[in-house]
């Protein structure tokens, strides 16, 4: 099974509409120093495994709970707000990160 994160930045990178917008500027955990806006960076919060006697997350990959947070930066907070709502978009569409669950919250 591929990583969330490599899963994420995949997913992110091959929508068109966020391309369009932000370009290349997807990064994990910290952006680029400098780097134009507006850009994406995400970063994992936190992680817990869970082992029930429904399934191993070792090796059945769906029991794993994560957290990512996702900044959204911009020169205006309208912007931050357009690329926020593509991002949104993006990981709600049916199908994007097949075998996760995306918290709509």
């Amino acid at each position: 099974m591929t990583p969330l994160g490599i899963r994420i930045f995949d997913l992110l990178s091959a929508d068109t509409d966020l391309t369009a917008l932000v370009g290349d500027r997807i990064y994990p955990t910290t952006g680029k120093q400098g780097d134009a806006y507006p850009q994406i960076i995400w970063q994992e919060i936190s992680s817990a495994a869970e082992t029930t006697h429904d399934g191993d997350s070792e090796t059945d990959g769906g029991l794993d709970q994560t957290l990512i947070q996702f900044d959204c930066r911009a020169a205006t907070s309208k912007a931050a707000m357009a690329v926020r709502l593509l991002v949104r978009t993006a990981l709600l569409a049916p199908g994007a990160l097949t075998g996760a669950k995306v918290n709509r919250a």
